[in-house]
């Protein structure tokens, strides 16, 4: 089960950014690829587009993607995420429960999740860019996680923070459901920490 998250500045963005460049609708769905329909619907807020919409879109006004994500220039962050907007990520058959706290322009930079691991539930993971960790919470429940030939237990209120450039795993050991936090910071292009 999927919610789109609502980006309100996306389209006011867009069309703000379209107008400074002299761009007509035409124009900017010749150099985007996005038909004009399209981009006059994601312009006005009417529908939600996918990443690669939104991708095409930056390519096409020449700018970056984050970009046409960002609030006002003038404007303090203030980004509330209701309950019923955030993107849901089923595994292991229904067994582990992503809900995607972040935003979207994040991605790839800090991501923060809650997870719920049921009975006998795991999450899988292969090795993420070098230099990415993850941080680990256990609101309820038990849990064990392994990375490399190292590897801990957890139970309710425990924490861990753990290298995940390696292969990963993190399995629920109650006998019902486990609920954590998770954060994943990934190590910044150029950055030497």
């Amino acid at each position: 089960m999927k919610n789109e998250s609502k980006m309100p500045a996306l389209g006011k963005n867009i069309a703000s950014i379209r107008k400074e460049k002299n761009l007509s609708l035409d124009e900017l769905s010749k150099r985007s690829g996005v038909s004009k329909g399209m981009l006059s619907q994601v312009e006005q807020e009417k529908v939600n587009p996918t990443v690669a919409v939104v991708w095409k879109i930056s390519y096409g006004l020449d700018v970056p993607f984050q970009e046409l994500l960002q609030s006002g220039k003038s404007e303090q962050l203030f980004n509330h995420l209701h309950k019923n907007e955030a993107v849901i990520l089923e595994r292991d058959d229904g067994r582990c429960i992503f809900r995607i706290l972040s935003p979207l322009y994040l991605a790839e930079k800090l991501e923060v999740y809650t997870l719920e691991l049921k009975k006998g539930g795991s999450v899988v993971s292969e090795a993420h860019l070098e230099g990415t960790e993850e941080f680990l919470s256990v609101a309820s429940g038990k849990v064990s996680v392994e990375a490399k030939a190292k590897k801990a237990v957890l139970e309710q209120g425990d924490s861990i923070h753990y290298q995940v450039d390696v292969r990963h795993v993190i399995r629920n050991l109650s006998g019902g459901a486990s609920s954590l936090y998770l954060v994943v910071r990934y190590k910044a292009a150029g950055s030497s920490d």
